[in-house]
């Protein structure tokens, strides 16, 4: 006991590795014979079970690979080294060592649970309610506990029994174990939903703990009720206020990437803090580095308010750019900050993840929401470089987050621009078939002048618009007669003209196409004006001469 109170002393480590080599010893020559040795082993055996407790020493314990050590009692018959075994494996196993063994190593806790009675505590469960509530964050472990029929067990022993005649850290572990259990998976959470007794007494023991002012247990309490009651109600709110501000931008007409900037503008803190208690001191380090040298607004709860409501925790990840993850091996196997975790990754919050520990690797459900992203190592690098990379890291992420909404503004505008250029074109074609129509069902003596012009456009004969500016239907059909009566010299003609007075060429082809395009569309049966034709030409030779 001297020594979990003295874990933060230098010669902390040291005091650990000697206290575990001693009971290494008793544990790996017992005596088949002296009944002393065998009591001298149960001794031991509970001592590591006290030990595990200590996060410091269950990472030490972890480190030197004891697991076959514990292994060995597990094969005996059932008592309480194979009982105590199993604790403490379930304290230092990793994830893959616990699903290779879930079945197994489940059962001996249900088997345990049936000396829970909601009506008499019983000091014997006390560790094994606590290595069970260390369990459960490993997902096979929770779905074999639910398999296996471990829910009912708690739920009886919360709803049916009598608080003032239960362990309070008994409740607290139950409690904590039914909140973990309804970590995705909507069938529990609905389970928990229907039964109103049970919630009624949760509600109840989070009044008696806030009576009592067991933070831990109220904690637990409001935890489950958070999770059953409160957070699906709150997200729909949230999202509810999304979309009518959306509706109250649209109808003032703010851009898509004003109202963007509003909402980052809305959001009260840069960053929120998500720490295990246990990483409390680094955990506001870099709190105080980011406030005070960078200047940076932050979310941490202890900051905030003392006691702070998981609705607060919530409300911090809503209004925070990035989350800081702060991983550990208690942060992975607080229902607490699972919560927190699995909240933010729902909501699609950059989360940035923060190594608290030295060779902590995460896995299970907290590898799996921090998946491939980079981490800063706060666990093997001093506090100053650490704190250089991480603020390196949040520059980056800054101007990745700031790119990206540049390049998807970008995008936007093509695709608006593209979409103005289809209902322009789609315009233009309309027009264009209107005016096809009328030429194809209206005489050329009604065509106006814009009529004109986008024959001629539409029939490749460009070059003709500068010879033709300005006319009519029943001026070009005269043209068209001119050109048909003596094709030469009106060619010869309207290539002088189009090159003194727009010092253009008329290509042959051109006047050819001319030619075959009118004489489709021309009133041949007309008679040609010859007054015209003869004062043109008349114009034309005086020019020439």
């Amino acid at each position: 006991q001297q020594l979990l109170n003295v874990h933060n002393l230098p010669s902390f480590d040291k005091h650990a590795q000697n206290i575990i080599d001693h009971l290494i010893k008793i544990l790996q020559n017992p005596s088949s014979t002296n009944p002393n040795d065998d009591a001298l082993i149960i001794v031991a055996l509970k001592t590591f079970c006290n030990l595990t407790k200590n996060s410091e020493i269950r990472m030490i314990m972890k480190k030197r690979r004891l697991i076959y050590l514990f292994n060995r009692y597990t094969d005996i018959e059932m008592g309480e080294k194979r009982k105590l075994a199993f604790e403490i494996l379930a304290e230092i196993m990793d994830e893959q060592e616990v699903n290779d063994n879930s079945s197994e190593i489940t059962s001996i806790f249900i088997d345990q649970l049936k000396q829970l009675n909601q009506n008499e505590y019983n000091p014997n469960l006390d560790n094994t309610l606590s290595s069970l509530n260390a369990l459960i964050q490993h997902e096979q472990i929770k779905n074999e506990f639910i398999k296996q029929d471990g829910l009912e067990k708690f739920i009886t022993f919360i709803r049916d029994g009598d608080p003032s005649k239960q362990s309070s850290k008994q409740l607290e572990d139950a409690l904590k174990i039914l909140w973990s259990c309804t970590f995705n998976n909507p069938e529990v959470l609905n389970k928990l939903k229907q039964d109103q007794n049970l919630m009624t007494r949760v509600n109840h023991l989070l009044e008696i703990s806030r009576q009592n002012k067991d933070t831990t247990l109220e904690k637990a309490a409001e935890g489950l009720i958070w999770k059953v009651e409160k957070e699906e109600k709150f997200i729909e709110e949230q999202i509810a206020e999304a979309e009518k501000k959306k509706r109250k931008t649209q109808e003032t007409g703010i851009e898509e990437e004003e109202e963007e900037e509003e909402k980052e503008e809305e959001q009260k803190y840069d960053f929120m803090i998500s720490y295990s208690w246990a990483d409390i001191d680094l955990a506001h380090r870099i709190f105080n580095y980011l406030t005070e040298k960078l200047g940076y607004k932050v979310w941490l709860d202890q900051e905030q308010m003392h006691g702070s409501t998981i609705q607060a925790m919530a409300n911090a990840v809503e209004n925070a750019e990035f989350i800081l993850m702060c991983m550990s091996e208690t942060y992975k196997r607080s229902a607490n900050c699972q919560s927190e975790a699995e909240y933010a990754f729902n909501r699609k919050k950059h989360i940035v993840p923060i190594k608290m520990k030295k060779d902590y690797v995460a896995d299970g459900w907290l590898g799996f929401i921090l998946g491939t992203r980079m981490y800063i190592d706060f666990g093997t690098y001093d506090f100053d470089k650490a704190i250089q990379l991480l603020e390196n890291e949040i520059r980056l992420q800054k101007k990745k987050r700031k790119d990206a909404k540049e390049a998807a503004k970008m995008e936007k505008k093509i695709e608006i621009d593209n979409q103005n250029k289809k209902n322009v074109n789609e315009e233009i074609e309309s027009h264009h078939n209107g005016i096809e129509e009328a030429m194809n069902f209206d005489n050329i003596l009604n065509w106006n002048e814009n009529v004109v012009r986008d024959f001629l456009m539409r029939k490749n004969l460009s070059d003709f618009l500068p010879l033709c500016d300005g006319i009519n239907g029943n001026e070009l059909n005269n043209l068209y007669d001119m050109c048909r009566n003596n094709s030469a010299l009106m060619y010869d003609a309207l290539t002088s003209e189009l090159l003194k007075l727009h010092d253009k060429f008329l290509p042959i082809s051109t006047y050819l196409h001319f030619m075959s395009r009118l004489g489709a569309v021309c009133a041949d049966n007309l008679p040609l004006n010859p007054l015209i034709y003869r004062k043109y030409l008349e114009e034309y030779l005086h020019d020439d001469e």
